[in-house]
């Protein structure tokens, strides 16, 4: 009943807008985070040994030439250094926005399904029920317009974000990969890779389980900790181990993590929390914006909740020790009692279908006893 027009240029249709996530732009933020810091500490760490390698100071001209270059190189990454924080911080509010956004699309939707009408891949709405006569006709389709008029009006909004969070990444980015250092003739600084280097069995992790096993057991405590720095959910690979002799496989490298996701997942919470009271003081409110923003905050809680309770069935004295062995960024987890690598024997007990990790004592937890 409302007019079918096609979709503008750069739109998604409903189901590809439906399927959207935006988890890399966080995951984006946490590594120009992790890089920022990671360098600044290498920079650092530059001009401290170069006055003294080995931990001997040395004197002389090949000395005084050495310091100053590494004193020039550190001057020129620093800008470089202090941008990335700041491109974080573009991500994040890309991802807040993006969400939201989605969320507000999605609810539009339903509100015109929950109204009797269907929408269609590019956002048209037709009525669903009949009409027995003429007024019920006009109303119906003024109705279906209006459905259709607000969908879209929240997708060019969605798409508007979208294009404008582009922009700003790639303004933010523009400089990457052309670095220079003159003073050691210009040559430009190669992108990081993090592919595994420096002795490890082969430059990215086996996708086979045994295979991986093999790899992971061949790798020292030091390659173990580079892997984890570049990859947070190496823990959660089928062929890592619960818990090797080294101690450094699924358990270890999951605590670190839910470490970390409880620290995130508070920073993002702080944020939103700010966000919605810096909306709530301003003037003409976004009724849908507001509700929307609401609704990742309460996600973003339960989460931390699901965490920390989490965290206390790992440190609980009662019974068998814990294991940690699988965790991730929506609260999912999965705790072992005593150690799956050494065990002949597992019991599993799954919590009640569609329960989250703060439903029952242990929140959204799989649990397996081994003996």
């Amino acid at each position: 009943m409302a007019g079918v027009s096609a979709l503008p240029q750069g739109w998604p249709t409903l189901s590809e807008l439906r399927a959207s996530t935006f988890g890399h732009l966080g995951q984006f933020a946490n590594w120009c985070e992790r890089i920022s810091g990671d360098a600044e500490k290498a920079l650092e760490q530059l001009a401290h040994q170069v006055r003294a390698p080995g931990g001997v100071a040395w004197e002389g001209a090949a000395a005084e030439a050495a310091i100053a270059q590494a004193d020039a190189d550190v001057i020129t990454a620093r800008p470089f250094l202090w941008g990335l924080p700041d491109t974080a911080a573009i991500a994040r509010r890309g991802q807040d926005t993006l969400q939201a956004g989605q969320r507000l699309v999605l609810d539009a939707v339903e509100d015109a399904q929950r109204d009797g009408f269907a929408v269609s891949e590019d956002y048209s709405v037709t009525d669903t029920r009949e009409v027995t006569t003429r007024e019920q006709l006009v109303q119906r389709q003024a109705e279906a317009q209006a459905h259709a008029n607000y969908i879209r009006h929240r997708v060019g909004q969605l798409v508007a974000n979208d294009q404008h969070l582009t922009a700003q990444l790639h303004e933010a980015t523009a400089s990457w990969g052309k670095l220079t250092f003159p003073e050691s003739g210009g040559a430009d600084a190669q992108p990081l890779d993090h592919r595994w280097k420096q002795g490890g069995p082969s430059d990215l992790p086996p996708e086979d389980p045994k295979k991986f096993h093999d790899w992971w057991q061949s790798l020292t405590p030091e390659q173990k900790d580079q892997v984890y720095s570049y990859d947070h959910d190496i823990g959660n690979h089928p062929g890592m181990p619960w818990d090797p002799p080294d101690h450094l496989g699924k358990d270890h490298y999951h605590r670190l993590h839910l470490h970390e996701l409880e620290q995130q997942t508070q920073a993002d919470i702080d944020r939103m929390q700010h966000s919605l009271d810096e909306m709530m003081h301003g003037h003409n409110v976004d009724d849908g914006a507001l509700y929307a923003l609401q609704t990742q905050l309460a996600v973003a809680r339960n989460h931390l909740q699901g965490y920390k309770a989490v965290e206390a069935e790992l440190n609980s004295k009662d019974g068998p020790k814990r294991y940690l062995g699988q965790l991730d960024e929506f609260g999912h987890a999965a705790i072992a009692l005593n150690n799956p690598d050494t065990a002949t024997r597992n019991a599993i007990l799954v919590p009640g279908t569609g329960q989250d990790v703060t439903r029952i004592h242990v929140p959204g937890l799989l649990r397996c006893r081994h003996y």
